[in-house]
């Protein structure tokens, strides 16, 4: 009886170790016939983003939305969250007005001389100009599900298109978060930090008027799961692939997911 009690405690424990087990996603990254390593850590709600060697050190707390990058060269440390965002925002957007202010006056003097085609390509860069989220390149984005399957690094995955004007420029392939042994909190942080990516790289960009860029609002666009490879195509030839060459699910040490001190980072350095 003694022994069948111990023998139940040590499976609870071992379930209940596996169940809070972090996780480390191993990517690589082929352009131009290089390759470079990408790697995510996942500890509960932290994240770390291995993407530029040893010398820089990039986390992420979804319970926050805050991002931290650290040189560990300079000792410089970069922070982000949607407070600063918005504030940076607001001043690209401020020195973008004033650019279309200009533009505007610019265009005035000329349209006597234009004909109706003229004026009507001319207002159309306006419109682009004044209000790139609703009239920017990024609306002629399509993402749709293809009847595709693939196995990546062992781990199944469905396959999305993207497309403007019916060329295709992006395809991914996502897998179910089950198929990586990924808890339910470190699936909830990944598309957490797929969402912050997603949401400071195109408001940064339509804040100064620019608006050609391919990224994804995974969540408005209803593509649940984890992204496990990435391929980028110019004329239908893909130019560079994201992709998963392995995880495992061993436990991470705490301080991996916190900014060194300053007398730790003085030793890194």
């Amino acid at each position: 009886m003694k022994q069948s009690l111990t023998a139940i405690v040590l499976l609870i424990a071992i379930q209940v170790q596996s169940a809070h087990a972090d996780i480390s996603l191993e990517y690589s990254l082929s352009f131009k016939q290089t390759q470079q390593a990408v790697q995510y850590q996942l500890k509960g709600h932290m994240l770390r983003l291995n993407d530029n060697g040893p010398d820089r050190i990039n986390l992420f707390d979804a319970s926050k939305q805050h991002f931290v990058s650290l040189d560990t060269q300079s000792g410089q440390v970069s922070q982000l969250n949607m407070q600063i965002l918005e504030g940076r925002v607001r001043q690209l957007k401020a020195t973008h007005q004033k650019k279309v202010r200009e533009v505007e006056a610019q265009l005035k003097q000329k349209t006597g001389s234009m004909n109706k085609q003229e004026q009507e390509i001319a207002e159309s860069m306006l419109n682009q100009m004044r209000y790139p989220d609703l009239y920017g390149e990024h609306t002629l984005l399509t993402l749709s599900q293809e009847n595709t399957q693939k196995t990546i690094a062992g781990v199944p995955c469905h396959v999305y298109a993207m497309r403007k004007r019916g060329e295709l420029i992006k395809s991914f392939c996502v897998s179910a978060p089950g198929h990586l042994n990924m808890t339910k909190q470190e699936y909830l942080t990944l598309r957490a930090f797929y969402q912050f990516d997603y949401e400071t790289q195109s408001q940064l960009m339509l804040a100064i008027g620019k608006s050609h860029f391919d990224l994804v609002d995974y969540e408005k666009s209803g593509m649940p799961g984890v992204i496990i490879e990435t391929i980028i195509y110019r004329d239908d030839n893909p130019v560079q692939t994201l992709q998963l060459i392995g995880f495992d699910n061993k436990t991470l040490d705490e301080k991996l997911f916190q900014v060194p001190s300053r007398s730790t980072r003085d030793h890194l350095n």
